[in-house]
């Protein structure tokens, strides 16, 4: 019987299988016996026999490799019970269990070998043993061709002369002078002149000087990860890219990263290629579905945020280069000193915002966003008392009226979810159009024509209003873009849902006017109110309650200049209350 203990390197919790089976397998798909979901590992990684010597592992040709203690393996290896094996980012402990204990968990009857990750067909166990085949003689490198003398004593001195030595004695007295050197100038300087020089006297240059070995691990990461690059540098981005990339991160690994131990060295030859041939650590990272955050705070600290854990990453960055290249393939550009500060949009709907230097002193800082994953409806949203189902009702039917929204959302606050369910209650032939800097809601990137406000948002809300669509999104307004947006939601025929960031009814409808000043210097402050006031219908106000929920606070109607509060709820519990409360807005 065999006992697996298994353990994620970015975790502190084992994973404990047993199996009555004489031999198991390892890899990435379901119909392995042991399954590591991981991009680095094979669909079928590896092999473990139980026999009269132990349990033996065998690597089943796979891409990435199999390590023990740190060490790369290929043949048959009878593993110790406190060994350490490495399949991508797992380790993995076996051991043999005595018969009668309780198994606590099993699997079928084992994968096809048929199909494998690898370079050629697994051998079988007994394919291993063996040596090398013997190796013959070399030639004898130093019997070199004897190049042939003239026969001829004019063509022999001629031949001494292209060498630059003249015979001045009858043949066989064995008197010479060299030919004297033209001046460079001189038009009787033959054509070889140089070749003759070095024939004779040639000069003597100094080696290059060896480059001075990196003194810190920050430089030899850099060098590590340029030098890795180097060797990949035309090579067509695809499947094999990340084979080449171990091949190179290997050898360079091993020449440069001289102060880690081995299993460090092992461990940066899988991140550099990772770094050269896709993301680095958010290839894993964002292949995490629960993951809603992450930020990259210069090449050695990541953070990651599932649902409202935050915690550290286990892994980092190599240099700031290797940052900078991971967010050109998430959006297609990088930071410079001229533009420091860069926004965009993965095609997996992720939203980045980048810092670069100067701004960022200590490096490249990279915030992605994932919008949330649920789905849900005004109605649904009132079962989760975010707000009162006569709320949502009331909310439903103005936007069937195609009444213009303002939605205040407060600190931590996420309008996100609050659009996606309106968006929901929209015809289904509505022409839906939505700007955004950060991450759109499933539910409205589905109905949605999605314009990336990051680069000029008033561009993109003056682009948006150009498609003539029936609901307008604007999320984050945040700056001079608000002028073409108060103009787009005065026009008849469309509505307008916009979102900032706001504690209060009261406070959102100032902040907007204070926008609007931005754009209108001088202009009167009460007509600048009365102007913004006039651009929207209901006003709410979103807020993170104590228990970390997100709650509708305040409703409130516009009617000719006054701020009619239709619902308010003063804590989690309590559900939205009507007040009829009336305060003037001019």
């Amino acid at each position: 019987m065999i006992r697996v203990t298994i353990r994620r390197q970015d975790s502190s919790q084992d994973e404990v299988h047993e199996f009555t089976l004489p031999q198991i397998t390892i890899g990435r798909v379901d119909r392995n016996h042991v399954v590591l979901p991981n991009n680095r590992v094979s669909s079928v990684h590896a092999r473990v026999i139980e026999n009269e010597e132990g349990i033996v592992l065998v690597d089943n040709n796979s891409t990435n490799g199999t390590f023990v203690n740190g060490e790369m393996v290929r043949g048959p290896v009878v593993l110790a019970p406190h060994d350490a094996v490495d399949v991508g980012v797992f380790t993995l402990h076996f051991e043999r269990a005595e018969e009668g204990h309780e198994v606590q968990e099993s699997y079928g009857a084992g994968p096809d070998f048929e199909e494998h990750t690898g370079y050629g067909e697994p051998g079988e166990y007994e394919d291993f043993q063996g040596g090398p085949e013997p190796i013959g003689e070399p030639p004898d490198l130093l019997l070199a061709p004897v190049e042939p003398t003239p026969a001829d004593p004019i063509e022999a001195r001629a031949v001494e002369r292209m060498r630059g030595v003249e015979q001045v004695g009858p043949p066989g007295s064995g008197s010479f002078r060299i030919s004297p050197e033209p001046a460079l100038d001189s038009p009787s300087r033959p054509y070889g002149a140089d070749m003759r020089r070095t024939a004779v006297s040639p000069r003597r240059t100094e080696p290059d000087p060896e480059p001075e070995p990196p003194k810190t691990l920050d430089d030899a990461l850099e060098l590590a990860f340029r030098q890795t690059s180097e060797a990949l540098l035309g090579e067509p981005p695809g499947p094999q890219a990340r084979v080449r990339a171990l091949a190179a991160a290997r050898e360079v690994v091993e020449r440069v990263l001289t102060m880690v131990d081995a299993r460090q060295r092992r461990q940066w030859t899988d991140w550099l290629a990772q770094e050269v041939a896709g993301m680095g650590p958010l290839d894993d990272i964002l292949a995490d579905a629960l993951v809603s955050e992450v930020l990259v705070a210069g090449a050695g600290h990541i953070e990651v945020c599932r649902g409202e854990q935050r915690s550290r990453h286990p892994a980092r960055f190599s240099c700031e280069q290797a940052v900078s290249l991971a967010l050109e393939r998430l959006i297609g550009t990088r930071t410079t000193a001229s533009a420091p500060i860069v926004d965009g949009v993965t095609e997996a709907g992720v939203s980045v915002h980048a810092v670069g230097r100067p701004i960022a002193a200590a490096g490249p800082i990279l915030v992605l966003t994932r919008a949330a994953g649920d789905t849900l409806s005004l109605a649904q949203l009132g079962e989760r008392k975010t707000l009162s189902p006569a709320a949502a009702e009331l909310l439903a039917g103005a936007l069937r009226q195609r009444l213009n929204f303002l939605v205040c959302a407060s600190t931590r606050a996420d309008a996100g979810v609050l659009l996606g369910a309106m968006a929901g209650e929209l015809p289904g032939d509505a022409r839906v159009v939505a700007v955004h800097r950060g991450p759109v809601a499933p539910a409205l990137a589905s109905r949605a024509i999605v314009l990336d406000a990051g680069r000029d948002a008033t561009a993109a809300v003056r682009s948006a209003a150009r498609m003539r669509p029936d609901f307008l999104f604007v999320q984050d307004v945040g700056g001079v873009e608000v002028a073409e947006l108060c103009a787009t939601a005065r026009r008849p025929g469309g509505a307008t849902i916009a979102a900032l960031a706001a504690d209060n009814v009261e406070v959102g409808l100032e902040r907007l006017q204070a926008m609007l000043a931005l754009t209108s210097a001088g202009a009167d402050p009460r007509h600048l109110r009365a102007y913004a006031t006039g651009c929207f219908d209901v006003v709410l106000a979103l807020r993170r309650s104590l228990s970390g929920r997100d709650i509708v606070a305040q409703v409130a109607e516009i009617r000719r200049g006054d701020l009619v509060e239709l619902f308010a709820r003063a804590d989690d519990e309590s559900p939205l209350q009507s007040t009829g409360v009336t305060s003037s807005l001019v």
